[in-house]
């Protein structure tokens, strides 16, 4: 007997889901693969069902263990995995036990929930095996409830039948049933083939959101948001058992593939410029994901968090002690943003002294960045607020608070309808924040906010113009050589890799490398980060720059020693009392050739360094021919120069110009 439930999905929404499985129905018949479904089904219900299979009402009584642990196996089934060893094992250990409850299930003279509620009292006989069971006796009038494929759709679908408050399972699946029922009816399809649909709802991505990041991720469904207000519901251990695979279904491996994806993103974003730091990506709980497990304060009726989140932060620290990135789902929002860990309080205080000494600046940081209405914090009752901020000194107050956070919300709906997408969203939010995180953690954070801005918003709201190319007959017009030279400079390039143009000052040496560089790139006017001079003078050292060594003090047990590091050039900053300027390359395009440029190199070359061609540029003194100036390409696999640009007040240009000026006093006297 099945009772009818006036917990019915409304037209509209039963309307938009059929028009939605319609469609993966139309992919499947245009893939020949419906053929294929049908094909083992009337196969599957002879063996089992009626008029005299397995589980046919009459032949319950001789059933075997063997027969039951058949059914469950997808390759006699064709349609579920329903093994687990050890729960066959346990059921079939009573076999009166398990006789009885099968009859039970499949007498059509009592009313469904009352069989269903009592056939699955038996350990190992679930919802999904003992609908399963009812559907192959009887395939028009009993759908498969599996929390994985048919609910997790119906959710996703917005007609799973909310459980009525003192319901049962049986009510539930009473429910559930209807619902099967009905968008069979209207899809003109069997019961058998519906099931099939669910899956393939998951796989197909019939509404595609252009996401440019997502690999695993695919989304969260509506059933996300949903479990966590039914965890509100039932906080204890005994409902979470019940519905651990609706909770990792749902709610965990969801945030797992975000945060998956997102990580290697966030990692070669932000990690230039956390040097020697690194963040933490592993998606797992203890390191980026949380658990929803309470550890400490758990009472037996509130044993598990209301709401799941994980968040990225530096490797050698930890979620608590360190700035998050972090993201958290609610019953009823969806939050991601900037938040200090509970334990982080010595960078809480650097990062509070820092705005009031100067609002002005992080307000203007904040305010180009279109942050601030994004800045919250929480109230008494720990419901985030923003904060109406007008002025500078408004941020003050909220820097003091305890709470205070760079939060951005969005509503379940919304969440659910960005579906992968929403890891590009996260993504972007977090490259516009990473600023304000660099000046919480960073201890010189004004170099490295500047040179984060350049990298990732210089220009971004201005139209992109192709480059003016630069050919050969530029290169030849605007230095005056001769074709043969302009030629003789790419063979050698090609053979050597590197060049230095030496001779007197003044003849033209740097200028000729600089259009040379040009005509490498093909570009009239190369971005500073295409086209790089970084100026030397004789005092300064090769290996200083080039390898990076440096003596450092460490100290060991009772005695301090000096050690020889090998520190890479672009992890080089602040190291000397010298203002040198950092150096990375730029990134890979092609096989295009990446020349450097070095103007005042150092005179001595280092032993072992590959010899480079030379090429004298005006002169004809002995004294003369001393390389004041040299010129370096390099064919790296590399896009163009690393541009650092040549600063007039910098201690480099500054140390020249007065050996320069000692050079031309000397001159002075002798003449």
């Amino acid at each position: 007997m099945v009772e009818h439930s006036n917990n019915v999905s409304s037209k509209d929404a039963l309307a938009a889901a059929v028009e939605r499985l319609q469609k993966v129905l139309n992919l499947l018949a245009r893939d020949d693969e419906l053929s294929k479904i049908l094909g083992s089904r009337d196969e599957v219900y002879n063996h089992f069902g009626l008029p005299d299979g397995i589980f046919a009402p009459h032949n319950l009584p001789k059933l075997k263990a063997g027969d039951y642990a058949d059914f469950l196996r997808f390759e006699n089934n064709h349609h579920w995995n329903l093994v687990n060893n050890r729960i066959i094992s346990g059921t079939t250990k009573d076999m009166d036990a398990l006789r009885r409850a099968l009859a039970i299930l499949v007498d059509e003279d009592r009313l469904l929930s009352e069989r269903y509620n009592e056939a699955t009292g038996i350990n190992g006989i679930g919802p999904t095996t003992a609908t399963a069971i009812l559907h192959v006796v009887y395939p028009n009038k009993y759908g498969v409830w599996q929390r994985s494929t048919s609910e997790r759709g119906l959710r996703e679908l917005g007609i799973y039948p909310e459980p009525l408050a003192k319901g049962t399972k049986g009510e539930q699946y009473a429910a559930v049933n209807e619902v099967l029922l009905r968008l069979a009816a209207e899809l003109k399809i069997d019961l058998w083939t519906l099931d099939t649909l669910w899956e393939e709802l998951m796989k197909i991505k019939l509404t595609p959101h252009n996401s440019t990041i997502a690999r695993e991720f695919e989304g969260f469904t509506m059933d996300a948001f949903e479990f966590l207000r039914d965890l509100a519901a039932n906080n204890n251990k005994g409902w979470m058992d019940e519905n651990q695979e609706r909770w990792f279904i749902s709610v965990r491996e969801p945030m797992r593939a975000l945060f998956t994806d997102l990580g290697p993103e966030v990692k070669a974003l932000f990690d230039p410029y956390l040097n020697p730091d690194s963040l933490e990506i592993s998606p797992k709980a203890g390191k980026v994901l949380s658990s929803i497990a309470k550890n400490w304060n758990a009472t037996p009726d509130s044993q598990y968090h209301g709401y799941y989140w994980g968040a990225f932060y530096r490797a050698n620290k930890t979620k608590q002690t360190d700035v998050q990135l972090f993201i958290t789902i609610f019953p009823d929002e969806f939050r991601f943003g900037i938040f200090f860990g509970r334990a982080a309080k010595k960078i809480r205080e650097r990062f509070q002294e820092r705005v009031h000494d100067d609002p002005e600046g992080f307000f203007q940081l904040v305010d180009n960045l279109e942050l601030i209405p994004l800045a919250a914090f929480s109230d008494k009752n720990g419901v985030r607020q923003a904060v109406p901020i007008g002025l500078p000194t408004d941020l003050i107050p909220w820097a003091r608070s305890e709470d205070s956070c760079l939060l951005q919300t969005l509503p379940p709906d919304e969440i659910v309808a960005l579906g992968p997408a929403l890891a590009d969203q996260i993504r972007e939010s977090f490259r516009r924040a990473f600023p304000v995180y660099l000046w919480a953690i960073a201890d010189e954070p004004e170099s490295l906010i500047e040179r984060y801005l350049d990298a990732e918003f210089s220009g971004v709201s201005e139209p992109v113009e192709p480059p003016r190319p630069y050919t050969v007959d530029d290169f030849l017009g605007d230095t005056h050589l001769h074709r043969e030279i302009s030629d003789e400079l790419h063979s050698t390039l090609g053979e050597k890799q590197q060049l230095i143009f030496y001779g007197p000052p003044g003849t033209g040496k740097t200028f000729v490398a600089r259009h040379l560089a040009q005509l490498l790139i093909e570009q009239a006017e190369p971005s500073p980060e295409r086209l790089t001079v970084v100026q030397f003078h004789p005092a300064y050292a090769y290996e200083e720059f080039i390898e990076g060594i440096r003596p450092r003090r460490e100290e060991d047990g009772k005695r301090a020693h000096l050690q020889q590091q090998v520190v890479p050039l672009k992890r080089q900053k602040h190291e000397s009392d010298r203002d040198v300027r950092q150096i990375e390359r730029p990134e890979r395009e092609g096989d295009r050739p990446g020349p450097e440029i070095g103007d005042q190199q150092n005179r001595e070359r280092a032993a072992g360094d590959r010899p480079p061609a030379q090429r004298r540029i005006g002169g004809d003194r002995a004294e003369d021919r001393r390389p004041e100036s040299g010129f370096r390409a390099c064919r790296r696999n590399r896009s163009g120069f690393v541009e650092r640009g040549e600063r007039k007040n910098s201690l480099l240009a500054e140390e020249r110009d007065d050996l320069d000026a000692e050079r031309s006093e000397r001159d002075q006297i002798n003449d």
